[in-house]
């Protein structure tokens, strides 16, 4: 029973992301299916690099701190893998794994679904979209461009990894 289902309470994960700047997470605080104290986060753009949070809720303080014995010191960067100017934009948990919908600003663009172990951060694999993400275009003087339009969100589930980019027809 909920006391007053349009109450609401501030509560802080900024203060424990460990680097200063742009802490922006497009795709929000998202609960651990199996523990009700674990929530999960991505940060889209931070320096140094995208970045997948493992959080556990601190009621007492209204906060959401760091499992340091995750990944490192609860934190596993997504720029591991190489690729500049990348985004994480959505976190899907299914069964043992993470999964996130992530795209570049690079050139060329690359857009891919990348699996994570959820137990300890390790990357595992990565799944190249790009093809049905791009968008393209043809600029003033008449020259092709292309521009990355996702992936943007992910549904995974026992039939299968689903993508859709914002302004894809795919």
């Amino acid at each position: 029973l909920i006391a007053n289902p349009n109450a609401w309470e501030r509560w802080n994960f900024y203060s424990h992301i460990p680097w200063e700047g742009t802490k922006q997470s497009d795709g929000g605080i998202r609960p651990d299916p199996d523990d009700e104290e674990i929530f999960w986060m991505v940060v889209s753009r931070p320096e140094p690099g995208p970045a997948i949070l493992k959080l556990k809720i601190n009621r007492a303080g209204k906060t959401f701190d760091l499992v340091t014995d995750w990944a490192d010191d609860g934190v596993m960067f997504s720029t591991a893998q190489g690729r500049m100017n990348e985004r994480i934009k959505v976190l899907e948990i299914f069964q043992d794994k993470l999964y996130n919908a992530n795209n570049t600003k690079s050139e060329p663009p690359v857009g891919t679904v990348q699996v994570w172990d959820r137990a300890t951060g390790n990357f595992l694999k990565e799944y190249d979209v790009t093809e049905f993400s791009d968008w393209i275009n043809v600029d003033a003087d008449g020259n092709e461009t292309h521009t990355l339009r996702g992936p943007d969100q992910i549904v995974v589930d026992e039939s299968g990894i689903y993508v859709h980019g914002h302004g894809s027809q795919h």
